[in-house]
C-alpha cells in the first residue's frame, strides 16, 4: 500500500493509505485460480458415466460390478438463517490422489426451474480417502426449493 498526503477542507495535511484494487489482492487471485482450475478440470475430465455413485442409507447391496470414481454417502440438506447446504461424505474410489475435487448439487424451485447449484471443493483428496463436504447454495432461499441429490456432479483431477 502506498501513502498519499492530502489537504483537508480545514487546511491540515493528512496521510492516507491507498488500497490496491480488488483484482490485485492475493485472495482475489486465489479465488480466480480456483475457479479456473474447476473450469479446466470440467473441460478435461468432466463428469463421465459411472463417475459418481450416490448411496442412500437404505442401499446395502452392491448393484455395480465396478465402483464409480467417487462415492457420496450420508447426504443431508441443512438450512440456517442465511442459506442452505447439502452435507455428506465423498470417497475417492480411484487409485490415485486428486489435487482438486469439486461437488455440485443442482437446486430447483417448486415449479422445476433451476435456481443454481450448491457447491464445495477440496484440495488433496488421497486415493481411497474420504472428505466431509458442506456444499453451500449461494442463491436466495425460496419456498419449495429442492436439491437434486441423485444427480450430483463430482469432478476431480
Amino acid at each position: 500500500m502506498s501513502k498519499k498526503t492530502i489537504v483537508g477542507e480545514d487546511g491540515k495535511e493528512y496521510t492516507v493509505k491507498e488500497k490496491k484494487p480488488i483484482y490485485k489482492r492475493p485472495w482475489f487471485i486465489v479465488i480466480i485460480a480456483l475457479i479456473a482450475l474447476g473450469i479446466i478440470g470440467n473441460a478435461l475430465g468432466g463428469n463421465e458415466d459411472k463417475n459418481v455413485t450416490v448411496k442412500s442409507t437404505s442401499n446395502t447391496s452392491s448393484e455395480e460390478a465396478a465402483p464409480a470414481k467417487y462415492e457420496i454417502s450420508d447426504v443431508n440438506v441443512e438450512s440456517d438463517q442465511f442459506t442452505s447446504y447439502v452435507t455428506g461424505v465423498i470417497k475417492n474410489n480411484t487409485k490415485s490422489d486428486r489435487a482438486y475435487v469439486q461437488v455440485t448439487f443442482p437446486c430447483y424451485d417448486k415449479d422445476g426451474n433451476k435456481l443454481g447449484d450448491a457447491m464445495d471443493n477440496v484440495q488433496d483428496l488421497g486415493a481411497g480417502k474420504t472428505w466431509k463436504f458442506k456444499a453451500m447454495y449461494l442463491g436466495e432461499n425460496v419456498e419449495g426449493m429442492t436439491f437434486d441429490l441423485e444427480n450430483a456432479k463430482v469432478e476431480g483431477f
